[in-house]
């Protein structure tokens, strides 16, 4: 679903040729390919946590490394694009290249899909007959706070994210600090620096714990937050994506493994996904739009958004409980 619908935008006709047909497909398109994710996600999450025993925020981070990882190959798509392609090329015909290539992955990911058994936890479940026919109901009524919790934490974690990869690029570059390839140049170095903070995060979790590996990403962030719309510098931006990938990578595993190990395993993969959907959509997925409007009334509003959000989800990060010793067998 998700590889499709990336592909077919690749196809889509242009605004000119058909109008608002192809800005209605394109939303649905979008719309697809988050759902597909939502299921994708959590299924490869808790694929990753049932088999990872005591290592579940290491072994979590093999998924989680995958954001920063299509981070960067579209980065470098993009870059190699730009070199090769003139400015009218890549309005006309190139920006389709990288959608189109979704159809190769589509392939992969079968292949993959079909070679996956299930976990021996779900197994069991299974044989036990444990299983809800409507595990979202259950969800919401008896798991309502973990539900709270994992997705405050997944959207403040997910805000953190479009800043770095998103918010402060398009800031620098119509503030005409830096140029678009040096955009897409800091979106690259922010992948990198993400990626390999995905498994220092995950491995220090399995020490220290989720919670406060979550607490100190929140609150790094936190203060740099303002430094970085006001340091309007080449070097600040640069130094900025590389801080902000250090945050986000560092609390990306253990987000993944705690939101897994607060649900039990019958609403595990509901509950889990849930989250991570709802904080991604719903907290995360405005923080650009919400935080440039605030700027276009005063550049120092920009980073409003964030700030009440992470302060938020830090105050719900102190009263949770620590979830690295939980048992996961049932």
């Amino acid at each position: 679903m998700s590889g499709i619908s990336s592909g077919i935008v690749g196809l889509l006709p242009t605004y000119q040729e058909v109008g608002d047909i192809t800005i209605v497909t394109l939303v649905i398109l979008r719309l697809l390919l988050g759902l597909g994710l939502g299921g994708e996600w959590g299924g490869a999450v808790l694929l990753a946590i049932e088999n990872g025993e005591r290592k579940r925020g290491f072994y979590s981070s093999f998924v989680q490394s995958t954001v920063g990882i299509g981070l960067l190959m579209g980065s470098l798509i993009f870059l190699l694009l730009s070199s090769v392609l003139t400015k009218s090329e890549m309005f006309s015909f190139g920006w389709r290249i990288p959608f189109l290539l979704s159809f190769l992955m589509v392939a992969v990911g079968t292949v993959i899909r079909l070679k996956v058994n299930e976990t021996a936890l779900f197994t069991k479940v299974k044989e036990e007959n444990l299983l809800l026919l409507l595990p979202s109901k259950e969800m919401f009524k008896k798991y309502w706070k973990e539900l709270l919790l994992g997705t405050f934490v997944a959207g403040a974690l997910g805000t953190i994210f479009y800043v770095g990869a998103i918010l402060l690029p398009l800031f620098y570059e119509t503030s005409m600090v830096i140029s678009s390839v040096q955009s897409f140049e800091g979106t690259s170095v922010f992948a990198v620096v993400d990626i390999i903070m995905v498994f220092v995060g995950g491995r220090l979790s399995d020490r220290v714990g989720r919670r406060p590996i979550l607490v100190i990403a929140n609150l790094l962030a936190l203060i740099t937050i303002y430094p970085a719309f006001l340091l309007k510098s080449v070097d600040s931006f640069f130094l900025a994506l590389v801080l902000f990938g250090i945050y986000h990578g560092s609390g990306y595993s253990p987000l993944a493994a705690m939101i897994s190990e607060i649900f039990p395993t019958n609403v595990r993969y509901t509950g889990s996904s849930s989250a991570y959907q709802f904080g991604n959509s719903f907290l995360g997925g405005p923080a650009s739009y919400v935080s440039a409007d605030l700027g276009s009334v005063n550049y120092l509003l920009y980073p409003v958004y964030t700030v009440v959000l992470v302060i938020v989800t830090i105050a719900f990060l102190v009263k949770a409980r620590e979830s690295k010793e939980v048992e996961i067998s049932t």
